[in-house]
This record gives C-alpha cells, sequence and structure tokens, in this order.
C-alpha cells in the first residue's frame, strides 16, 4: 500500500516528520518498507498483512497515526446539495437495478450522473494518484481510483449512453458469453464468473474490472456510478480463474467495509460534481441487512498478566478511542464495541494486542520465557526426546516431511495394494492426495536431493503414518554413501552397509531397555533384502537395502540406500527405561578371540545361540566385531571374527579358559563346518 505524507494530512493532523512517522508506524506493526521524496512530498510504501484490509486506505492508515500519536482525526467534508436529491429513487426514472444473490453481492449502490464534462484531471489530483504509481486516465476514472485509496471501497463509473436499456443486473454469467475489458483482453465466461450487465450482454467483471464497451472516455456526457459490496471468496476463484488482478480485486478479496459503500459513493458524487461539473439525477441503494455489532468485554486485569505491564486505565480507553471504538465502562472492565473495518478483532486478547502494539512493544520490558521442566514429559515424548539425542549424537541428521503424499509414490515404491489408504476429498495437487501409510518415501526423497552434495546421508524422521482412520507414531532411518569421521590418526571414511544400519537399530532398541528383540528375513516389495524387526515375538517395524528399481524411481544416484522404520506405539510398551546399577567387574575378564570362515547359508543367529550354551557360565559375552567377504575367503563364505568374554567372581586360570576356548573352537569345526583361521 503506497500513500504519501500530504495526503494523509488531509485526514489527520500531523506534526512530526515523515522520518519520525515512518518509525512510529513500523514500531506498531505497520512496517514501512520504503520512504522517498518527491515533489515536495514524502512516498510511504507499506507492508500490510491479509487481515488488515482496513488498512488498504489513506483513512485507515490515518486511524493508526491517530492512535500512535494521539492526534486528531479529520475527514474532508462532503458536501452534497440536500437529502431528498441524494435519496431520489431511480425507479421513478424506471431504471431498475437487479441482484440475483444477496450472497455474492449484499449491496449495490447506483447514481446516475448527467451533463459530466469528461477532461484531464486537475493537478493535484493526477499528481497524488502518480506519485503512488496509478496512471492518471481522465477527471472521472481518476476520482473512482482516488476515493478507492483514500477509503479503501472500489468504484466503478460507466458510461450510461452505452448501456443497453434502463437495467442492470448481477449475476453469474452465462456458458458462451465473453466480455473484452478495459486493457484489451478479452475473456471466455461460465457460471463462476460474476458479472455486471445491462439488458443484453456483460459490461463488468464484478469486483475486478470493467468492460471496454462502457468505459468512461472524453466523448462521455452522462455516467453511471456504481459502488458495491462483494464476496471476497468468489473474488478470489474469479481472479484464480481468469487470472486477472487489480487494485479493486485486491481490495475486495481481502472484505472490503461494507459500511464504506454509501459513503464513498457520496463522496465520489461529490467529486464529480466539483470537479468535472456533473449533475446527480439519482442515487439508489439495494436494501441490505446490517450485521449485529460486535461486543467484547475487556479486562483491565488480563493486560498485566498477558504483556507483565501495568498499562493505566486511562490510557487504555485512550487508545481505544483513538482506534475509533465505542467503549462503555463496567466496573474494572469495559464493553467495546468493535467497528466494522477492524475484522480482525475476535476475541479479548486481540484487544490486548491492540493495547500492548499502540502503547509500544519496546516499553515492554525483558523477560526470560517460563521454560517447562522436562520431567512434566509423558512416557512417548521421553522416548521421541531420548531418541533425538541418541541419533544426533550418532551423526544422523533430522528431516521432518510432508504427511501428504500422491498415489504415483506408492507405485514407485512398488507397493500395488492401495487398500486402507487415507485419500484426499479435495486435494490442492495431485502430489497431497493420500496420507502417507510409511515415512519410507519422504525420506528417499531427502536421501536423493542431498547424495549428490555430500559423500554420506544418514537422516532419522519421527512423524506419524496412517492406516485407515488410524495414525502411528513411526521412526524412520536412512543411510546411504560413507560414514566420515576423524580419529587421532586423521579422516576415516567407512563405507555405510546393511551392518551398519542393524548396529543403529540394534542401538536403538537397548537404549530403551528392550533386550528380547531379533531380525527375521521377510520380503518387502521396495526392499532388494529385508527384515522384520520383531520384539517378544512381536514385529515393530523392518529394515533393509533398498530395491535398485525403487532407488531408480526416486532418483537416487548409483548408490546402495540402507532404511528402517519401527512402530514407536507398538514399541512402547516394550520400554523400559528405569536404569538399574551393576557394580564393575572386580575381577579380571578375560577375552578371546575366533577368525573363521562359515557357509553364507548358517545363520549367525544359530552359531552365537550355541557357543553361548557350550560356554555357560564363565562365557559372559559373545559377539561378531568383523565381518569380511573376499579373497581369500572361498566363494560362497564370509569371513568374522568372534570376540568371546570370560569372567567370575574369582580370578580365572589360564588352563580353565583355554579349555573352555578350545571346546567352543571345537564345536564350531564339528558342527558348522568352520574354517578356523
Amino acid at each position: 500500500m503506497k500513500f504519501t505524507y500530504n495526503w494523509l494530512k488531509d485526514f489527520v493532523e500531523i506534526k512530526i516528520p515523515p522520518q519520525k512517522l515512518a518509525e512510529l508506524l513500523t514500531m506498531s506493526g505497520l512496517e514501512v518498507t520504503s520512504l522517498k521524496n518527491k515533489d515536495d512530498d514524502w512516498i510511504f510504501e507499506v507492508e500490510v498483512t491479509s487481515n488488515r484490509p482496513d488498512l488498504l486506505s489513506v483513512l485507515g492508515i490515518a486511524r493508526e497515526v491517530c492512535a500512535i500519536t494521539k492526534s486528531k482525526i479529520k475527514m474532508q467534508k462532503l458536501i452534497v446539495d440536500s437529502v431528498e436529491r441524494l435519496a431520489y429513487s431511480l425507479s421513478n426514472k424506471k431504471f431498475k437495478i437487479n441482484i440475483e444473490s444477496k450472497r455474492d453481492c449484499p449491496l449495490y449502490t447506483a447514481k446516475i450522473i448527467k451533463e459530466v464534462k469528461v477532461g484531464p484531471s486537475v493537478d493535484w489530483l493526477k499528481e497524488r494518484l502518480e506519485l503512488i504509481g496509478c496512471r492518471s486516465v481522465n477527471n472521472v476514472v481518476d476520482i473512482t481510483n482516488y476515493v478507492m485509496f483514500s477509503l479503501g471501497q472500489p468504484l466503478h463509473a460507466f458510461d450510461l449512453d452505452k448501456l443497453n436499456g434502463n437495467f442492470i443486473c448481477v449475476r453469474r454469467a452465462k456458458e458462451g458469453e465473453t466480455i473484452t475489458t478495459i486493457d484489451g483482453k478479452s475473456f471466455n465466461l461460465d457460471k463462476d464468473i460474476l458479472v455486471i450487465a445491462d439488458s443484453q450482454k456483460p459490461i463488468a467483471i464484478a469486483g475486478i474490472m470493467g468492460g471496454k464497451d462502457t468505459e468512461v472516455n472524453f466523448d462521455t456526457k452522462n455516467i453511471f456510478l456504481e459502488s458495491a459490496k462483494f464476496n471476497p471468496l468468489l473474488i478470489r476463484r474469479m481472479r484464480q480463474k481468469l487470472g486477472l488482478v487489480s487494485e479493486s480485486q485486491y481490495r475486495f478479496e481481502r472484505d472490503a467495509d461494507i459500511e464504506n459503500v454509501i459513503f464513498a459513493s457520496f463522496y465520489a458524487t461529490y467529486l464529480i460534481e466539483n470537479i468535472a461539473q456533473g449533475v446527480l439525477i439519482g442515487s439508489k441503494n439495494t436494501p441490505y441487512k446490517r450485521k449485529r455489532k460486535k461486543i467484547i468485554v475487556f479486562n483491565y486485569g488480563k493486560v498485566d498478566k498477558v504483556l507483565g505491564v501495568h498499562i493505566k486505565k486511562e490510557e487504555i480507553k485512550k487508545i481505544f478511542k483513538k482506534l475509533d471504538f465505542k467503549i462503555k465502562e463496567l466496573k474494572d472492565k469495559l464493553k467495546i464495541e468493535i467497528p466494522s473495518f477492524r475484522k480482525d478483532i475476535k476475541e479479548e486478547i486481540d484487544l490486548i494486542e491492540e493495547v500492548s502494539r499502540i502503547w509500544g512493544y519496546d516499553r515492554i520490558p525483558h523477560t526470560f520465557p517460563y521454560i517447562k521442566p522436562l520431567t512434566d514429559l509423558d512416557i512417548s515424548q521421553k522416548i521421541i526426546f531420548k531418541l533425538k539425542n541418541l541419533l544426533i549424537n550418532q551423526g544422523f541428521f533430522e528431516v521432518i516431511n510432508y504427511s501428504l503424499i500422491s498415489k504415483q509414490v506408492l507405485k514407485d515404491l512398488k507397493i500395488n495394494s492401495l487398500e486402507d489408504l487415507t485419500s484426499i476429498a479435495n486435494p490442492l495437487s495431485n502430489q497431497q492426495e493420500i496420507l502417507r501409510p510409511l515415512l519410507l518415501a519422504g525420506l528417499l526423497y531427502n536421501v536423493s536431493r542431498n547424495i549428490r552434495y555430500n559423500e554420506g546421508v544418514l537422516v532419522f524422521e519421527i512423524g506419524k503414518v496412517f492406516e485407515g482412520l488410524d495414525e502411528f507414531n513411526h521412526l524412520g532411518l536412512a543411510l546411504c554413501g560413507k560414514k566420515v569421521f576423524f580419529k587421532d590418526s586423521g579422516k576415516v571414511e567407512d563405507n555405510l552397509n546393511i551392518q551398519h544400519l542393524k548396529g543403529e537399530v540394534q542401538l536403538i532398541l537397548e537404549n530403551l531397555g528392550i533386550k528380547n528383540f531379533d531380525f527375521v528375513y521377510k520380503k518387502e516389495p521396495y526392499l532388494e533384502i529385508g527384515f522384520k524387526v520383531v520384539v517378544d515375538k512381536e514385529e515393530i517395524g523392518y529394515l533393509g537395502k533398498v530395491d535398485k528399481e525403487v532407488g531408480d524411481n526416486f532418483d537416487i544416484p548409483k548408490k546402495d540406500v540402507f532404511v528402517a522404520e519401527l512402530n514407536l506405539d507398538n514399541l512402547i510398551r516394550f520400554v523400559d527405561l528405569n536404569k538399574k546399577y551393576k557394580p564393575l567387574p572386580v575381577y579380571p575378564i578375560v577375552r578371546r578371540d575366533i577368525s573363521l570362515a562359515i557357509n553364507e547359508k548358517v545363520s549367525l543367529k544359530e552359531v552365537l545361540k550355541r557357543i553361548k550354551e557350550v560356554g555357560f557360565p564363565l562365557l559372559k559375552e559373545a559377539e561378531i566385531i568383523d565381518f569380511y567377504k573376499g579373497s581369500p575367503i572361498p566363494s560362497g563364505f564370509r569371513g568374522i571374527t568372534l570376540s568371546c568374554l570370560y569372567y567370575a567372581q574369582r580370578t580365572l586360570t589360564e588352563e580353565e579358559v583355554d579349555s573352555l576356548h578350545s571346546k567352543i573352537r571345537d564345536i564350531l569345526k564339528n558342527e558348522f563346518s568352520v574354517q578356523l583361521r
């Protein structure tokens, strides 16, 4: 929104320089984005939020200035000959106005002005419009634009002699109708478009732009002046469908004030009479039902609680009066009538915000915010908090993806079953057709975008997935490329594989106090190698290597991707976050390693289980610490290293450890046909 300093002074008393005014407006929430000096005037440009259509006028800005500078508002006096002449009924002249839908057009006003002398605008009017970037057309058109920028109410003037019949209708367009607007563009119309029509055809696209055939030019003698209120949602849809924008559309779309319609029409008539020597011969307003005024009870005590600072009652009352709010005093409260132009004020907290911004945000003292202690978290929040910290410490980055995806994404994942999907009845685009049934698609997009610029990608997401009407919290992991870290010896690169992923999932489960878990082979359509994650014989997720074709569908370069997904809502039943103290070993722990080559078909899980049975009770732990495939390991075999830890509540002898360890080696060789190395 642009306006000038001198223009604003017509509406409000200003005794401060433009630079100071710009600062005060910005501090009150109306940001001045530009201030320029030109032709002995100052041009302000302010950023107006969508919930403040009243600020799309000089009058609206003037109200703000009045409040923040404690000055007086003044209105240019509207001069009319007599109440009787302004109320002269057009019906007496056999001129009919028909509104097909009050929802589309709640109020329509018309004035017939004759003997108009259309010509170039007077200097002050032309200069004022051109300073804010509005091209001067002629005195009548410039007056309608001037009133729109002054009061915020769009108007339109038609050449009366170019209208067919003494009839104006506000209606939806008929199939096959067309119109050429004043900018020379032609449009095919349909029932979604609201038009102003005479007895034969559309003469304007309502609320957006007039037609070329009835525009006012230097040959015009008589005009039909329109001022109306249109449905803002309908105007928005029309703008989107036609791709047609205008200053009028911008204001109607933001719900221009209906109480301003008649007043703006009077003001424009007065200017046309005095600048273009027109003569008003008739005026008519369609009947409309005034809305009940919104009343909000304002509690003085709430201001202290919300803002943390005391503001005097008298100062609060002055702020509301300067903002043009009507107030009635009650005991320790105010009964406030909200003006029709302040559609953003809906409840008491909005009034407190008005007080704070006019009183001055900079006058509110700085305080530390209240931080809710973590002890108040419920179990699910504690788990999520713990998982995020754990994964970040492991080198993962958190990602957040949209819950809405397209059905094509499921096809890209090679998922053919479309049952239990939650579809959107009216999606905004084909990319937002359904609620995601798993996190995998988003994680693959994350990998695709980031692996091109990084040696490795480790990402996780905690979010909701949907099955029919049910929703669940899931944790998803994705690994790709290399994990790079630094040791004393320098940079270390480790190619990520499924063992890394399995290790991360195992670390997650162990940190949540879950012990009885297992990984069981299971084929999924989107996985080349897949395992289900089982806790106490219940499946709570999956992990595996992404299928090559799926990777191609997500435009992932020729790299292996490893993913896992766990249902946190199912997992929570097995979580034990209670930590128990275990004393450190008093006696020495003895470690022995076994390097061997074992057939790929042999289950390592069974190997470890058998070792622990044989080594009980001295063998406290047995785990795989190294894994290798390739020369010199024979084809069809894999090389592993087992680490065995022996411990007792006494000092073990070398002989008993060697004896037990030798027995374990013999079991491996005889029962599992391993090749000891």
